[in-house]
């Protein structure tokens, strides 16, 4: 997608000036799975987003100290380390099911992974207002999980128009998912 920022690039304009538009960049792109990360790992000391702040404020601060090697890691991992640092810890559920290494990466990664479908979807949507029916015969039977017959008859459309609209939405989701993962 023309005028996305990848990883590299950002990190690149990170290192060059911690308080520039790249640190905007960043937060915005990386702030929605450490909050949903601190969400998930139920009451903390703090409120989420202020333990989302010190996890980023944290990041940058190694990152542009030079502690973070590009070469020898990837961002999702050092981000995680972060987020392990200021959210986990802080954690007020000491018996939280949540609460062993395993599974707070498991939980870790597939927040990454809705970050990155939430992103894909949010582009689609943006590449595809000329043809709103295609959207919510893609959204009705997709994400609401409706029937197709039903979405057809709502949408004043064929059947196999809806399972066109699916088939062509979801190639096109799955491509951007898949970039989007490189790029993050």
């Amino acid at each position: 997608m023309p005028g996305t920022v990848t990883g590299p690039r950002l990190l690149e304009s990170l290192r060059e000036d911690a308080t520039s538009d790249a640190r905007a960049a960043f937060d915005e792109r990386y702030s929605p799975v450490l909050l949903a990360f601190a969400r998930r790992l139920g009451p903390c000391e703090l409120p989420p987003e202020e333990l989302v702040a010190r996890a980023l404020d944290a990041f940058v601060a190694d990152f542009t100290a030079g502690v973070f090697d590009p070469s020898k890691g990837q961002l999702r991992d050092w981000l995680f380390a972060s987020a392990q640092a200021h959210i986990a810890g802080a954690s007020l559920s000491a018996q939280d099911p949540l609460s062993s290494p395993e599974e707070l990466e498991q939980v870790w990664r597939a927040e990454w992974r809705r970050a990155i479908v939430r992103r894909a979807l949010q582009e689609l949507y943006e590449d595809e207002t000329e043809n709103s029916h295609v959207l919510q015969a893609f959204e009705l039977h997709c994400l609401e999980k409706r029937n197709a017959n039903e979405v057809a008859h709502e949408l004043g459309m064929s059947r196999s128009a809806v399972f066109s609209a699916k088939s062509r939405l979801m190639e096109r989701l799955s491509g951007r998912v898949g970039q989007l993962e490189d790029e993050f």
